[in-house]
């Protein structure tokens, strides 16, 4: 559930208790590679031979009607990236200093970086379900196997060693069983219940405070929380055959559909500076597949294929994967900045896929998985 790519398709379970929407965990994955269940190696950084190139094209000078996306071509601009050491089965993240990894049962963690590292086994019936890596703050949640309990989460100040607190069914907002997690900045947010309605907590983690925001109606959930550089985007649902998605901004309490996505459509969405990023599932039969689009000041882009579950705001920009256009071509990392439509990543040849990219403060993961090589590598962002 940790090492692979996120997958909303398979998020929109709602599980109805009186008038309760129970939402479901915005790290759900898809295509899951078979485990190891090998315990997690030291996990280091070194660098990769991976080129800077300049980029060859671009997109249009302006956009079209959201009705009539103009389309945007990709310029080739991949990233220096640093591979990260560790257990490829999996989940590896970095922030150029810090490492944490999980390997694929969820057993265990390990958070390495500072002067005397983190880590342990996860208590007898549960495991880690969820980590979150940013410059200042490290988050490892644990679930119980059976999935009757509230999640439990233990917050890392990494600037300050042996500094941890705790989320919990106990605090003040209290966590639930599964649901949404996301971590940008000192802002951590995951899913909470008020007055039998699913909700959104939004914790400040350098004041350990924690506030209550959206709460889904009755017979809806949410999920896939993004934290844009333009502000919170999250995906609503009901509890139809099919669902009926919506994406949406959300200020306060108060949630805006994104203006020009196709009714009931959605997948995800980001808000940048003075546009937003949105995928949206062209049929209901390949939920996996998605066509992503843009909107800025200049009008609505068609940003071109993309997976399921793996749009992710970094540093001012949206990235996500691409898979192959053909049987051994490369799974391609997307970024979209406001403006310009780039590849920045491309994995190697051999029916490779792409895991959701995940962001760390001011470096960028990717994980690669192919029948030739698994990698997961980092690329600091400027």
């Amino acid at each position: 559930m940790l090492r692979t790519r996120r997958l909303a398709a398979l998020a929109l379970t709602v599980l109805i208790a009186g008038t309760t929407a129970a939402g479901c965990g915005s790290h759900e994955r898809g295509s899951t590679p078979q485990p190891s269940g090998s315990a997690t190696a030291p996990a280091t950084a070194t660098p990769t031979t991976t080129p800077t190139t300049t980029p060859t094209t671009g997109t249009p000078a302006s956009g079209g009607t959201a009705a009539h996306p103009a389309p945007a071509v990709a310029a080739r601009h991949l990233l220096d990236w640093s591979r990260i050491k560790g257990d490829t089965d999996g989940t590896l993240l970095s922030n150029g200093s810090w490492v944490l990894s999980v390997p694929e049962d969820g057993s265990s963690f390990a958070l390495d970086g500072g002067p005397k590292g983190y880590g342990g086994s996860a208590p007898p019936g549960f495991k880690v379900n969820d980590v979150l890596l940013d410059e200042r703050w490290a988050v490892v949640v644990l679930q119980d196997k059976e999935e009757s309990k509230p999640e439990r989460a233990t917050v890392y100040h990494l600037g300050h060693h042996g500094r941890t607190w705790a989320l919990d069914g106990s605090s003040t907002a209290p966590t639930t069983t599964g649901g949404s997690w996301t971590l940008a900045g000192d802002t951590l947010i995951h899913a909470t219940t008020r007055k039998r309605s699913y909700c959104e907590a939004r914790v400040d983690l350098a004041g350990r405070t924690a506030q209550v925001g959206y709460c889904a109606p009755s017979r809806h959930g949410w999920n896939s929380p993004i934290l844009g550089p333009g502000g919170e985007a999250i995906l609503t649902f009901d509890d139809a055959q099919p669902s009926c998605r919506t994406v949406v901004s959300v200020h306060g309490t108060t949630a805006t559909p994104f203006p020009g996505v196709p009714d009931c459509k959605a997948a995800e969405g980001a808000l940048l500076a003075g546009g937003a990023v949105w995928a949206v599932v062209p049929k209901e039969k390949h939920f996996e597949q998605v066509r992503v689009q843009a909107r800025d000041s200049t009008g609505y882009h068609d940003l071109g294929p993309g997976v399921n579950g793996t749009l992710t705001a970094c540093r001012g920009a949206v990235y996500w994967a691409r898979d192959p256009a053909t049987d051994d071509g490369p799974a391609q990392l997307m970024r979209w900045d406001g403006h310009r439509l780039a590849i920045v990543y491309e994995s190697g040849h051999g029916h490779a896929f792409l895991g959701q990219p995940s962001c760390t403060g001011s470096a960028l993961v990717a994980s690669s998985y192919s029948d030739q090589r698994d990698e997961a590598v980092y690329t600091a962002l400027h």
